[in-house]
């Protein structure tokens, strides 16, 4: 199962739902995270911009005015959702995968810019953990670094490291950084 998630800063226009969809085809994405929509109002049509004609499962939490808006989206041919966990920060949706007997709960993050509402986000995210089984997958904008020298041209808050490396230890999480064309960075947090 590929994934693909993205802060798409806006996902009203044609152009951005295009290219990932076309993303989609190159890739084989199953499932798609978005973080950013700035969409007080989700529409199915709007929704269905992102995918092809192919069967899928939907979870959406609109936006607060114009900030946050998350969706998920994926394959309900590949990965069967029987249940759904939303917040204005993330959604976490468990289920199974085709052939699979152990469940899998995939997570979208979207972690406001601000350093003390991101450094609160990380202890919240640990009991949602610990309260169901299976494997956990955490994607997102975490909008957080775990070193100083990962940061660039932006303030390093040590504490908000510390949460965040806190968070990663205690749900047993690995990461995986993977980099794309035109700068885009994608991290995915795993369960080890």
């Amino acid at each position: 199962m590929n994934f693909l998630s993205l802060n798409t800063k806006g996902a009203g226009g044609f152009s951005k739902a295009d290219w990932v969809k076309m993303l989609k085809a190159k890739h084989r994405i199953s499932f798609i995270a978005i973080q950013e929509s700035q969409l007080t109002t989700m529409t199915d049509i709007q929704l269905n911009r992102f995918w092809d004609n192919t069967s899928c499962g939907k979870a959406v939490v609109n936006a607060n005015g114009r900030s946050g808006g998350l969706f998920l989206v994926w394959n309900s041919n590949l990965f069967s959702a029987e249940e759904v966990v939303m917040t204005q920060l993330f959604i976490m949706v468990r289920g199974l995968l085709l052939g699979e007997v152990e469940r899998l709960n995939i997570v979208n993050v979207y972690a406001l810019v601000d350093p003390s509402s991101r450094c609160n986000l990380w202890p919240d995210l640990v009991p949602l953990r610990e309260s169901f089984d299976g494997k956990w997958i955490f994607l997102g904008d975490f909008n957080e670094v775990r070193a100083a020298e990962e940061r660039m041209n932006s303030v390093f808050y040590s504490c908000n490291a510390l949460s965040f490396n806190n968070f990663i230890g205690e749900t047993g999480l690995m990461e995986y950084s993977m980099a794309g064309k035109n700068s885009l960075f994608f991290h995915l947090m795993v369960e080890s």
